[in-house]
């Protein structure tokens, strides 16, 4: 059985995990938390055992070489996907996925999170001004 779980930064920058958002007299109530990094749990684990999650950066071992890619919701097909940072800004692009989570569990010895679109938005940034040039 998967596990559903959410994770979301407090108003004061902290992380918290395992929140029920949506669920009337829950733990959290929706205004604790900055809805704009609510992210979902992937199911999936890196190398070193850390969660994936929605949002995340992973290093991941393509080819024999290491790109960089954003765990991403894709509603098309329902479920996470690894989005080519690259392309993100690219209207044209934007839709260009790889690895359904299938996938994901065939590498998994070579994927490892090293951040995250909110914590480190710089990381998001360099790569999207490497597609604008």
């Amino acid at each position: 059985m998967k596990t559903i779980k959410f994770r979301a930064k407090t108003k004061n920058g902290e992380w918290i995990y395992n929140l029920a958002p949506l669920v009337p007299n829950s733990a959290f109530d929706i205004t604790d938390f900055d809805t704009d990094t609510l992210t979902q749990f992937t199911g999936l684990h890196d190398c070193h055992g850390a969660e994936i999650y929605e949002g995340d950066f992973l290093k991941v071992n393509l080819s024999g070489g290491y790109k960089m890619r954003l765990v991403c919701y894709n509603e098309d097909i329902m479920g996470f996907c690894l989005a080519h940072m690259e392309d993100w800004y690219d209207p044209f692009l934007y839709n260009r996925y790889q690895a359904s989570v299938s996938w994901w569990e065939r590498f998994k010895d070579d994927i490892e999170v090293i951040g995250n679109r909110y914590d480190n938005p710089e990381v998001f940034d360099q790569y999207a001004q490497k597609s604008r040039v």
